[in-house]
């Protein structure tokens, strides 16, 4: 991240080509939103600490977050090269609360891509 910023800052004073130009600065926005993709998590997990009870359930289509959590970790999904299915089929609905939901998901895709071999194969959805 440190880099990104002493890179946009040095960059105007480098003799760039055009295509090393472009290719920088078209680094500087996905890079520059890593700082916020890692702290929204944490922040969001900090926002549930001290709660002394869980708030009111919603009725949630499961395939609908199994899609949303892989969009969300596309790219290292790509990068490990693990390819992800979502089940096709029924409107599978859970009833819990969303944000505790989605962080179980996570959690589980995190942990494919972390613990999966190279080229594995993840499936969500259907009845658990």
């Amino acid at each position: 991240m440190i880099a990104v910023i002493r890179g946009a800052s040095e960059a105007p004073y480098e003799d760039l080509s055009e295509a090393k130009r472009l290719q920088f600065f078209g680094n500087i926005k996905p890079e520059s939103l890593l700082p916020q993709n890692l702290a929204d998590p944490v922040l969001a997990l900090a926002s549930q600490e001290g709660r002394i009870e869980l708030g009111a359930p919603t009725k949630v289509l499961l395939s609908v977050m199994n899609w949303r959590v892989l969009d969300q970790h596309h790219s290292n999904l790509l990068g490990k090269g693990i390819t992800c299915r979502v089940k096709p089929g029924r409107n599978v609905t859970v009833c819990g609360e969303e944000f505790l939901l989605e962080t179980a998901i996570n959690n589980l895709v995190q942990s494919a891509i972390d613990f999966f071999h190279q080229w594995g194969i993840c499936r969500l959805g259907g009845p658990l």
